[in-house]
């Protein structure tokens, strides 16, 4: 089963309470991520993909979550890292 690397920015406003979410094409919302592409880190990737994704340049500050899921209808499995995030 072959492993594909996701990374997100969780970019949240204290002041207004909210989370920064991306809608995506033919699916619902989600935080700015994506694929973690070769010779890159995940921290590389979650802030190419916000650059990508909301034209915005974050910094990522530490992991806030680790998560791992199966596809095996598609052959792969999932590990997903997200980092908190300041514009």
């Amino acid at each position: 089963m072959r492993r594909v690397d996701v990374a997100y920015a969780f970019i949240f406003n204290e002041i207004e309470q909210k989370v920064l979410m991306v809608k995506n094409k033919g699916s619902g919302w989600s935080l700015p991520g994506g694929a973690v592409e070769k010779g890159e880190t995940f921290e590389q990737a979650a802030m190419r993909e916000s650059k990508e994704e909301i034209n915005l340049t974050i910094k990522t500050e530490n992991i806030v979550a680790v998560n791992e899921a199966f596809f095996e209808s598609k052959g792969h499995h999932a590990l997903f890292i997200t980092y908190k995030a300041k514009l």
